[in-house]
């Protein structure tokens, strides 16, 4: 039986040259608060749930079609993106990203 190697991407900082979410903080005056977070998060402060939902609240009052909007603007990494353009049945891209955010964004990298 042959294996099949694959290939997993992250989202953001790898496909993408730019955190996603840092990024739509920004854009929206909340840095400093997802900053915070991200900081309490990684210091083992908050688990998953938690920071998940803190992140939701402070982007809650953006719609999808906004989000997706800012997230088609972030640059791509091209030497990624040719990869997995050329090897797609191998590759898959992992995010911890809402899906509704980044559908249009998998549309055009084909996966």
């Amino acid at each position: 039986m042959k294996k099949k190697t694959i290939f997993l991407f992250d989202l953001d900082s790898t496909v993408t040259t730019m955190e996603i979410l840092p990024t739509i903080a920004k854009k929206i005056n909340k840095q400093k608060k997802m900053k915070e977070l991200t900081e309490k998060t990684m210091m083992g402060n908050l688990n998953f749930r938690e920071s998940f939902l803190a992140r939701v609240d402070i982007l809650k009052d953006i719609s999808v079609s906004e989000g997706a909007e800012m997230i088609s603007e972030i640059p791509l990494s091209k030497k990624i993106l040719n990869f997995i353009t050329e090897n797609k049945e191998n590759c898959y891209i992992v995010t911890g990203n809402l899906d509704v955010w980044i559908v249009e964004l998998m549309k055009k990298i084909g996966m």
